[in-house]
C-alpha cells in the first residue's frame, strides 16, 4: 500500500478527506474491508491469515488525537505531528483487527521498518531539523525485512495484536525522546482508543 509522508500543508482529495489520512489510513481501511469476507471464510482452524500494517516509531510522539478534526479543517496542521497521528493510527488498526477478528483466524499485526535508504537527502535533513535522530540507515532490503518475516515467520503463526522491530516484537520502554528507536511506548497499546477510531 502506498504512504505518504509529512506533507508541507495539509490537502483535501476529490473526496473531501485530508490527503495524508486518506491516503495512509482510509485506504488501508478500505483495502482491509474489501478483503476481510473473504479471508474470514478462508479461515478454518487449520489455515489463518495475516494482515500486516507497515507503521513507524513516529507514532512515539503522540497518543491518539479524536477531536473530529481528522481532515484538519479546525486547523492545527503540522506536518510531523500529522504524520506521528496516523502512523499511531495504523497500529491502532491492526490492534483492533486482532481484538475483532483474531478468534476467526484473520491476525494484524504493526512494524516500524527503519529508516530506509529510499528517503531522499531533503527528507533526511527535514527529519533532522524538525528533531527526529537518524542513528541507522537502512537498505530496501534491512528495511522490508520486518515486513517480511511478520508475514511468513512460524512463530509467529495464529498471533497479532503486536508492534514489530527489527524482526522481533517491539521493547516496551517509556518515552524517551528517541523517535527512531522502534519501541513501544505505554499508548502504543489503548483498547479504548482503538475501538474508538
Amino acid at each position: 500500500m502506498l504512504n505518504i509522508m509529512a506533507i508541507s500543508k495539509p490537502k483535501l482529495t476529490g473526496d473531501g478527506h485530508e490527503l495524508q489520512f486518506a491516503t495512509n489510513n482510509l485506504s488501508h481501511f478500505l483495502f482491509f474491508n474489501m478483503l476481510k469476507l473473504a479471508l474470514l471464510a478462508g479461515s478454518s482452524p487449520d489455515i489463518h491469515f495475516r494482515v500486516v500494517m507497515v507503521s513507524a516509531s513516529a507514532h512515539l510522539l503522540t497518543g491518539l488525537n479524536i477531536s473530529d478534526n481528522y481532515n484538519i479543517q479546525k486547523g492545527g496542521y503540522h506536518p510531523w505531528s500529522a504524520y506521528a497521528q496516523l502512523k499511531l493510527e495504523n497500529i491502532y488498526m491492526t490492534n483492533e483487527i486482532e481484538r475483532r477478528y483474531g478468534r476467526q483466524g484473520v491476525h494484524a499485526s504493526s512494524l516500524h521498518p527503519g529508516i530506509v535508504g529510499s528517503l531522499s537527502q531533503e527528507e533526511l535533513a527535514d527529519m533532522l531539523r524538525n528533531g527526529m535522530m537518524i542513528k541507522t540507515r537502512k537498505s530496501m532490503e534491512q528495511g522490508a525485512a520486518t515486513t517480511v518475516w511478520a508475514a511468513i515467520f512460524q512463530d509467529l503463526e495464529r498471533r497479532g495484536g503486536l508492534y514489530l522491530n527489527d524482526c522481533a516484537e517491539a521493547e516496551m520502554s517509556e518515552q524517551d525522546g528517541n523517535l527512531v528507536s522502534g519501541k513501544a511506548v505505554p499508548h502504543t497499546y489503548n483498547s479504548q482508543d482503538e475501538s474508538r477510531l
